[in-house]
């Protein structure tokens, strides 16, 4: 399904399904190369994504100034041992 507006385009499906991109025989995809390019949004809805980059033979360059990652793990409640009286 692919609707446009005044100023966006929405490639989606038409229901619960995978949209795909470039998986046969493409050897690249170009998303948001341009100079107005700004911001791309992944996996940025209110529920639990998971984003997979590549595999094990694969090779990823990120090619900024300014790189963060950052994980996000539950924190474990601490714990006090507390000893008996002798």
């Amino acid at each position: 399904m692919l609707t446009t507006g005044a100023t966006d385009l929405t490639l989606d499906a038409g229901g619960a399904a995978a949209v795909n991109i470039g998986n046969t025989n493409a050897t690249s995809i170009s998303l948001c190369n341009g100079t107005s390019c700004d911001t791309i949004n992944l996996g940025t809805n209110a529920d639990a994504d998971a984003i997979n980059i590549g595999d094990n033979t694969d090779t990823l360059t990120v090619d900024t100034a300014e790189f963060d990652i950052s994980e996000q793990r539950e924190k474990l409640p601490s714990m006090t041992a507390v000893m008996p009286e002798r």
